[in-house]
């Protein structure tokens, strides 16, 4: 269809390179993996394409005339990103990989596959007792997410997915480990439904009682031996999900085009500007979604120390794997080369070997981009909601470029420069009207975040709430800070000793 008069990075540039171009170009030097790359060198790309020196006359893949007036129109029109066309039509085939997971609300009460998952986590259980020192026990397996190994903690940041797909595989490879039950495959609970499987508050999946103690790296005692892990009740779980809006907030991150959108922490663009200048990441989308979806489950899962040992983290964090990869298939960023035209910054997080490595599994980042190169595959749910693609939101544009002011009620309330170092713990932001509760969302981190050296990395943030309009017009905003405590206790915890937050109120804009 070409040439195309106005094309855009995502809809069309990024599709006319191979994987052949893609490697002959990065020994010379040009990134076309990404769309900084090919903007930044597009004059050359052009001269080449339209001189037929690119690619060699011999190899048979030389670009037309037409081709080559895309790529300038591209140029021409000031190197748009534009939006990723969605893929949604995606069959699943069990016989396509070895790891087909599946939706833990479809497996009968009394079946076998039920059965084998019953026998391999009680395997890794009775391992806490007869193995101790076994790496696949299920306290060995669990205590890598925070403790009592050194903190590994890989929480809002790019690595993030990456890293707990590999912990999901480390363990799932755990359950694996018990005699007959080599083919168990870990299901994931859909959080978006409106059902919670009743099997999840069944032996063995309903508590878990630690055999040994469980302390902070500032000597705290998270856990004692014997305690047991602590949950809400089922209604009060589905109920806290709609508090906290998760459903929304995933919505949100599938309509999004862009790593960086999806992602929700660190990037090129979830960053709240104020007028003095200030910057703040943005605490929002898929990020989002996962910390609230930790608060609405209860005292153990609210508290990265102990949130491994709840066994309902297993399926929870198992559906946050799909939902990465749901994405990831949505905008075709499923191999690593495609995965990588999908961002708007650098990719130096996938590639460079000090920061991509996932300790302490021995696999890198780039590693993780292709689930099918892991022999998983994911069956979704049939009548999941699927958003169409959105543009992201911006708060300025250069006048060239020009903005709009989106028809809507909805408007942007964000509370920024929250110190989150100063907070010991997992902690919720309450957005208030007249001093009522108007919006909430929360932060999972650890007791002793200025211990942590993900958390250092970002230690001021925003968080961002959408709310109606009707909601506060002509009414005074503020917000209030709850800290979670690892016995479920929740408090008030003073602004003032968490930075200089401030409000910001913007309507909403697009491109």
């Amino acid at each position: 269809m070409h040439p195309v008069e106005h094309p855009t990075y995502l809809a069309d540039i990024r599709f006319l390179f191979t994987d052949r171009d893609m490697r002959c170009m990065g020994n010379a030097g040009i990134d076309l993996r990404t769309y900084e790359g090919v903007k930044f060198n597009a004059d050359r790309i052009y001269f080449n394409v339209r001189e037929g020196s690119m690619p060699p006359p011999h190899l048979k893949r030389r670009w037309s005339k037409k081709k080559a007036e895309t790529f300038y129109n591209w140029m021409r029109d000031g190197f748009p990103r534009g939006f990723a066309p969605q893929n949604r039509d995606l069959p699943v085939s069990a016989s396509a990989v070895g790891r087909l997971r599946r939706n833990l609300a479809d497996f009968d009460k009394n079946s076998e596959e039920l059965d084998l998952l019953v026998r391999a986590f009680e395997g890794i259980l009775k391992l806490d007792e007869d193995d101790p020192d076994n790496p696949n026990a299920y306290f060995n397996v669990a205590g890598v997410h925070w403790l009592p190994e050194p903190l590994y903690c890989r929480h809002h940041e790019n690595a993030y997915n990456p890293w707990h797909r590999a912990y999901l595989l480390k363990f799932e490879n755990a359950l694996r480990s018990i005699d007959g039950c080599k083919d168990v495959t870990l299901p994931y609970w859909d959080i978006e439904s409106d059902e919670i499987p009743s099997v999840l508050f069944d032996p063995p999946f309903d508590k878990y009682t630690f055999p040994s103690a469980v302390r902070a790296p500032n000597g705290a005692l998270s856990a004692a031996k014997g305690d047991t892990t602590q949950r809400f009740e089922k209604q009060e779980i589905i109920e806290r999900i709609q508090q906290y809006r998760v459903r929304e907030n995933i919505v949100e991150a599938l309509s999004a085009t862009r790593w960086e959108d999806f992602n929700g922490w660190a990037g090129a663009d979830p960053w709240i500007t104020f007028p003095d200048g200030t910057r703040y990441p943005d605490h929002k989308a898929i990020i989002l979604a996962h910390d609230g979806g930790h608060a609405a489950c209860g005292p153990t899962m609210r508290s990265p120390n102990l949130a491994a040992f709840d066994p309902l983290f297993w399926f929870f964090h198992c559906n946050w794997d799909r939902l990465w990869w749901r994405w990831q298939q949505l905008y075709s960023g499923t191999t690593l080369a495609d995965f990588k035209t999908l961002l708007d910054g650098d990719a130096y997080w996938l590639t460079d070997p000090v920061v991509n490595g996932l300790d302490p599994f021995g696999v890198r980042a780039d590693e993780m981009i292709d689930s099918r190169e892991l022999d998983v595959e994911y069956a979704h749910p049939p009548k999941e909601l699927i958003p169409d693609a959105s543009e992201p939101l911006i708060a300025a544009a250069r006048s060239s470029e020009g903005i709009r002011v989106v028809d809507e009620d909805r408007v942007l309330v964000t509370v920024a420069g929250i110190d989150r170092l100063e907070i010991p713990g997992s902690f919720e932001i309450v957005l208030l009207a007249d001093e009522q509760p108007v919006r909430r969302n929360a932060l999972f981190q650890s007791t002793t975040p200025k211990l942590c050296p993900t958390c250092r990395k970002q230690g001021e943030f925003a968080i961002t709430f959408e709310v109606d309009r009707s909601e506060i017009l002509d009414r005074k905003l503020s917000a209030a800070l709850n800290l979670y405590g690892d016995d479920g206790s929740v408090s008030p915890f003073p602004l003032s000793q968490a930075g200089d937050p401030k409000i910001l109120v913007r309507i909403k804009l697009a491109a």
